[in-house]
């Protein structure tokens, strides 16, 4: 609880930390009536005044998601949800559709860029972020394939080390024209290869060395 009223609280779930108040009437779900913690706030410096303000605008798309379109490929349609780790985008499989066992399938997911906001991404956003892995090609000096994806730490290449067969992950710099998300859609296979003809470069500057 914060504040002087006692009305207000801090609710945190697996999909974030919200405002709720607690003497509110539940809705047909039984949910209170709930906001969201202003992102320039501390939740320390929340008082009654400013709950009472984001209680009142709601939760809206972040809470409940919303429905994009479908996808042309297969007539499944894309929706953005907030998750755990953020806003991201997902097929909703159809009912009938098997999702478990021989013939399984799965939805397409993948979050949102950096420069993205739920409230705004389009059908087209979604299509593209699942254009990712992209499948750069082969890289001819060894036969293993290049693929660019997007990670936690932000967008990657990927290459099979044929000596060890562990995965080499190299990430993707920004240039004076592209950030590194704009590079996961627009690099080729030539500069792949380039990036992979120098030695990894650990974070503290010094180049790596194979393990025995």
């Amino acid at each position: 609880d914060f504040g002087k009223s006692g009305r207000y609280q801090i609710r945190v779930t697996a999909y974030g930390a919200f405002i709720e108040d607690k003497k509110s009437i539940p809705d047909e779900q039984g949910k209170l009536k709930r906001g969201y913690i202003p992102d320039d706030l501390d939740p320390d410096q929340l008082t009654d005044e400013i709950a009472e303000k984001q209680v009142a605008a709601g939760m809206g798309i972040k809470d409940t998601g919303k429905v994009l379109g479908r996808n042309p490929d297969n007539g499944f349609e894309i929706k953005v949800v907030n998750g755990p780790y953020g806003p991201y985008f997902t097929e909703i499989i159809p009912e009938g559709v098997p999702t478990k066992g021989k013939g399984a399938v799965k939805p397409k997911r993948g979050s949102l860029l950096k420069d993205m906001e739920m409230e705004s991404v389009t059908l087209e956003d979604a299509l593209k972020v699942f254009e990712l892995p992209r499948n750069l090609g082969v890289n001819p000096s060894d036969g293993e394939k290049i693929v660019v994806n997007n990670g936690r730490f932000g967008p990657y290449l990927m290459k099979k080390d044929p000596a060890t067969k562990k995965y080499d992950y190299r990430s993707i710099k920004k240039t004076e024209t592209e950030s590194a998300e704009e590079r996961m859609f627009t690099i080729t296979l030539d500069e792949a290869i380039e990036i992979y003809s120098h030695p990894k470069v650990y974070r503290r500057g010094r180049k790596g060395t194979k393990k025995k």
